[in-house]
């Protein structure tokens, strides 16, 4: 069976071909035009054939940011980046389908709320999700957090690089254009992948209050 990971490449891969793209361009100082869309659409078969290539170079990017550095991109904050390090004290009360108190019934950890600590809680969180990780419910909103936690992570990897490429190459060319794409897109994914990875403690923990 696939993993949630190569499942999600088939959107990732394009993704990153046209930000690479938009990274060429503006180093070459060209400005984007209906040519240039055209352009790029008449050689599609050989950004197919860049696409395979890249599968690899997007999986070695991913693994050059380690996955509390991931989870400190999208919750920027350290430590306990992770939102299973506020599962029980933030999330589980917020969230009405969650039975909170059968919850803390249960599970031994969450009696004593003053030892509860974020380690505490991700751990004991993460025993819950690999108990239901096959339900649809969480393994659809965990493989929408592996995705947009990884189009986020790229995004800020991008947008580095437009910033150095633009300070050594100096382009003529509208920064404010090709910026504004970067920065809208990282915005979009950033927010995705906070909003997915809330919703997978979520969902995780609303499952497990009601089964029996």
């Amino acid at each position: 069976m696939p993993s949630l990971k190569s499942l999600n490449m088939p959107i990732i891969v394009p993704i990153t071909l046209i930000n690479a793209g938009l990274l060429y361009f503006f180093s070459q100082g060209v400005e984007i035009d209906t040519q240039i869309v055209a352009l790029f659409l008449t050689n599609w078969k050989l950004t197919g054939l860049a696409a395979a290539g890249s599968t690899a170079v997007i999986g070695a990017l991913s693994l050059m940011l380690p996955r509390p550095i991931k989870d400190a991109l999208v919750y920027l904050r350290w430590p306990y980046a992770a939102p299973g390090h506020r599962a029980f004290s933030i999330y589980a009360q917020r969230d009405i389908r969650v039975d909170y108190d059968r919850l803390k019934a249960e599970i031994p950890e969450l009696q004593d709320q003053w030892s509860l600590t974020p380690e505490i809680e991700n751990k004991v969180w993460y025993r819950i999700f690999k108990n239901y990780e096959k339900t649809p419910a969480v393994s659809h909103t965990h493989r929408m957090w592996l995705m947009f936690r990884d189009l986020a992570s790229l995004a800020y990897l991008f947008l580095g690089a437009f910033i150095i490429v633009g300070l050594y190459f100096k382009p003529d060319v509208n920064w404010a254009f090709y910026l504004s794409i970067v920065l809208l897109e990282l915005l979009v994914f950033w927010r995705a992948a906070w909003n997915s990875g809330i919703q997978l403690i979520c969902n995780v923990l609303a499952v497990a209050s009601i089964k029996n």
